[in-house]
């Protein structure tokens, strides 16, 4: 699993990639893909992809990778 919290994933030049990246996760989440869950809540989390930071979103998202059966979710989001 890669982690959204690499600095270079974040640098102007990835940004594009990463919204792509994000939207892909988010569809992947909302069709109860656990993987994609626990990523998008590590894309929330760090703000990357056009996303805003935001803990509580990311959190959420962790809760619901967990449940689906990501053990990542259950670890993270505590």
């Amino acid at each position: 699993m890669v982690s959204m919290d690499e600095p270079e994933l974040r640098t102007a030049g990835n940004l594009e990639t990463n919204r792509k990246v994000v939207e892909w996760l988010r569809r992947g989440c909302d069709l109860n893909h656990a993987a994609a869950c626990a990523n998008l809540a590590g894309a929330t989390a760090a703000g990357v992809g056009g996303l805003k930071a935001d803990r509580g979103a990311a959190d959420a998202l962790y809760d619901k990778a967990c449940k689906l059966g990501a053990e990542l979710g259950c670890t993270k989001g505590q």
